[in-house]
């Protein structure tokens, strides 16, 4: 194992161990994307443990015919895993809400004991974040949920590809995706779905913590409509955005407290207190 402040390496026999901590040490969800899926004992173990333990587990695999229809994923839908097909899947991606790792493994059993493999855990946190940002917000909206057609304990169909939905709705939000990652991926991860938020005031204009894009200010819902349901699919009311709700400076911001401290003190000062703020 090579280590040093920005990675750690390691190799063959470690790779699996290190992919399978992933389940083991994830406490909200755990992402697992690797194109290729032949689970063993202490894979299934994990994957359970994790389930029990109410962590959200997503599996993103390659959409092709013996991946999509194999006892693997029927087993994952029946254990209340979220199972999505890509078509063109070759990233190998592993990840919790507290580390992220890159591999050339696949999540099978031949991999973890017969092949020469080698992995990498991204220990930059501005790294780690895009790489998160990417699957979440590229390869996620672009690939199909397996569960409707595969139907939890349902027999097997015949041997088919999943037909991915290519309509102008998923075009769109490639396209919009696309746009916003060039501002150096500045989507991130969400969560849970929240309370439903009072309808926006629209007397006062403010900013999408996460994509800058102008809305009006509420703070209970901080993100634009597109970047809201990115978030709602992981809810981290703490995980760090880009920029104040108020004045779209960058800043130290999140869902949980989206202004500035300057901003905070100005909306508090101007209603007298600070009742309903969240800073």
């Amino acid at each position: 194992m090579l280590e040093n402040s920005l990675n750690t390496v390691f190799k063959d026999e470690e790779v699996s161990h290190r992919i399978l901590s992933i389940l083991g040490d994830a406490k909200e969800y755990a992402v697992i994307v690797s194109p290729y899926i032949a689970l063993w004992g202490h894979a299934k173990n994990a994957v359970q443990l994790a389930v029990q333990h109410r962590v959200k587990v997503m599996f993103l695999v390659r959409n092709d015919t013996n991946v999509v229809q194999s006892a693997d994923m029927q087993w994952l839908v029946d254990n209340q895993v979220e199972v999505y097909a890509l078509d063109r899947l070759h990233a190998k991606i592993y990840f919790n809400e507290s580390n992220v790792i890159t591999s050339s493994m696949n999540l099978t059993q031949s991999s973890s004991t017969d092949s020469f493999e080698i992995g990498t855990l991204v220990n930059d946190p501005g790294e780690a974040k895009e790489i998160r940002n990417y699957v979440i917000s590229i390869l996620f909206p672009l690939a199909n949920p397996l569960g409707k057609q595969l139907q939890a304990s349902a027999p097997t169909a015949k041997a088919r590809k999943i037909p991915l939905n290519h309509s102008g709705k998923a075009k769109e939000i490639r396209n919009d995706v696309t746009s916003r990652l060039v501002n150096a991926g500045r989507l991130a991860l969400g969560g849970k779905p929240s309370k439903p938020a009072p309808s926006r005031t629209k007397s006062q204009s403010g900013f999408c913590i996460r994509c800058e894009e102008r809305v009006s200010i509420d703070l209970a819902k901080p993100l634009c409509d597109k970047c809201y349901q990115i978030w709602a699919r992981f809810g981290d009311e703490d995980y760090e955005e880009e920029v104040c709700h108020s004045c779209g400076k960058e800043a130290d911001v999140s869902y949980a407290k989206p202004m500035c401290l300057t901003c905070y003190r100005r909306q508090a000062k101007g209603i007298g207190g600070n009742a309903g703020l969240r800073w």
